[in-house]
């Protein structure tokens, strides 16, 4: 873990405000450790820059509040969604994400609010390899 922390990804403006416990299991620590070290931390190698993780690991009472779909990945720790410190710089994190390879969904995201992230989720053991250029969120 050279770029990211465990703390860094259950971090969340809306657990701190609703007052939700957002603190990972043992078991969702081993995966937000394998997120960082096998996807996170070699995207930020190659991106050279500073990236932003605006929401990681979700307990069931955070990820249901903020919207998140019911079998997330963000539930076992396995999920990021992060930025750069442009539209641009995003795009860029995706396309080396994309390159990279190493994912189980890498998903480029946009809202009708006009925000846009990488949602990126990495389960070895799913065999669940996608990847999508312009992903809608509802």
């Amino acid at each position: 873990m050279k770029y990211f922390t465990i703390n860094e990804l259950c971090k969340s403006s809306v657990a701190s405000k609703k007052k939700i416990d957002n603190t990972p299991s043992e078991e969702v620590k081993v995966n937000l450790e394998r997120l960082i070290n096998e996807v996170l931390d070699p995207i930020r190698e190659e991106f050279g820059k500073p990236i932003t993780v605006t929401s990681g690991y979700r307990c069931s009472k955070l990820n249901k509040e903020v919207g998140g779909q019911p079998n997330s990945f963000h539930l076992r720790g396995c999920a990021a969604d992060i930025i750069g410190d442009t539209n641009a710089k995003t795009k860029e994190i995706f396309d080396i994400a994309k390159r990279l390879g190493k994912f189980s969904e890498c998903l480029f995201e946009s809202n009708s609010r006009g925000s846009i992230w990488l949602h990126i989720s990495y389960d070895p053991s799913s065999s669940k390899h996608v990847c999508i250029n312009n992903y809608k969120v509802k």
